[in-house]
């Protein structure tokens, strides 16, 4: 994944704003999997 976490959570991010709750969670979570330190995904 392109810029790792930061990437992941900007997917989340992406997702979210479309209503899809459930890939948004799950991009959050792989986020924090590879930096638990990335506070904006909590």
């Amino acid at each position: 994944m392109a810029n790792g976490s930061f990437g992941l959570y900007l997917l989340g991010v992406v997702c979210e704003k479309q209503t899809r709750y459930a890939d948004a969670k799950d991009y959050y979570l792989k986020a924090l999997e590879v930096n638990p330190t990335l506070w904006s995904a909590y």
